[in-house]
């Protein structure tokens, strides 16, 4: 039996509608970041049996109203499906098992991974500056977070977030804490 969790690559592909149909290969990167707002885009899974254990995310990053379609290989189905539809701002993450691929999160607008930037910022950050460390809020969508260390001197830590509207960022501020004298 292979292990629960195989350790693939977590790599980043991006593709957009030129690219599909998209097939994933047993080397293919971990996630797939789908930009449809031209067109819509197929993504189809590799072999389930050679790929037991592994989790893949793909997001649709697109804004209008095109959707990927994620497919099975083969026979290969998805929580019992054939294919999934995954509608702009979604992510759907799953993970090879010995008989389909199971859904690990729900479909929800979530990340697909969190960003970690190192910039001399003000205190606070603009919204200038956060879009030069991650990009613009709405290009991120919706529950896009990134950990900025000032500096990198890692005494002042900025978690920002957007969600994805208006070119909005918000954030918290971490401060290294220092002993009492």
């Amino acid at each position: 039996m292979p292990p629960l969790l195989s350790s693939h690559r977590n790599t980043m592909t991006e593709i957009d509608d030129a690219s599909s149909p998209y097939g994933f290969l047993d080397g293919s990167p971990d996630y797939l970041i789908c930009d449809t707002t031209v067109d819509v885009i197929i993504a189809t899974l590799p072999t389930l049996a050679d790929n037991q254990g592994r989790v893949i995310t793909v997001k649709n990053i697109g804004t209008s109203a095109n959707d990927v379609t994620l497919a099975g290989e083969g026979a290969d189905t998805i929580e019992g499906e054939p294919t999934q539809t995954i509608a702009d701002g979604y992510s759907y993450r799953i993970v090879g098992t010995a008989t389909e691929w199971k859904r690990l999160v729900p479909y929800v607008k979530y990340p697909v991974m969190a960003t970690f930037s190192e910039d001399d910022v003000s205190d606070p950050p603009g919204d200038t500056e956060l879009d030069t460390a991650f990009g613009e809020p709405t290009a991120l969508g919706a529950g896009f977070i990134g950990i900025l260390d000032d500096g990198g001197a890692g005494t002042d830590v900025y978690i920002c977030f957007t969600t994805g509207v208006d070119n909005q960022w918000f954030y918290v501020k971490g401060t290294l804490a220092q002993d009492p004298m």
